[in-house]
C-alpha cells in the first residue's frame, strides 16, 4: 500500500518540527555555554580589578604612613638637643644589639 499524500505531508511536517526543535535546542545550549563563559570572564576581570585596587590602596597607605612619620619626626626633632638625644638612643640601641 502506498502512503497517501496526506500522510506523506504529515511525515514531512513531523520531520521539519523535529529538525526545528533540534536546532532550537542546539542554539539554547550554545547560548547557555556562551553566557557561562561571559560570566566567568567577568568574574575573573572583577577579581583582577579588586586585587589591583587593594594593592593601590596598600601603596597609598604606606606612602601616607611614611609621610606622617616624617612630619612627626621633623616636629619632634626641631631642636639640636632633641636630635642629639635621638642619636644617643640609637647608638645605645646599636651597641646593645652588637
Amino acid at each position: 500500500m502506498r502512503p497517501t499524500s496526506g500522510s506523506k505531508q504529515a511525515q514531512i511536517l513531523k520531520e521539519a518540527a523535529e529538525t526545528r526543535d533540534a536546532i532550537v535546542e542546539k542554539a539554547q545550549d550554545k547560548a547557555r555555554a556562551e553566557g557561562a563563559r561571559l560570566m566567568e570572564d567577568a568574574r575573573v576581570a572583577i577579581e583582577q580589578e579588586k586585587k589591583a585596587a587593594i594593592a593601590d590602596i596598600r601603596k597609598q597607605v604606606a606612602t601616607l604612613s611614611v609621610e606622617i612619620a616624617e612630619k612627626i619626626l621633623k616636629e619632634n626633632l626641631k631642636g639640636d638637643k632633641a636630635q642629639m638625644d635621638l642619636i644617643d638612643r640609637m647608638l645605645d640601641d646599636v651597641s646593645t644589639v652588637n
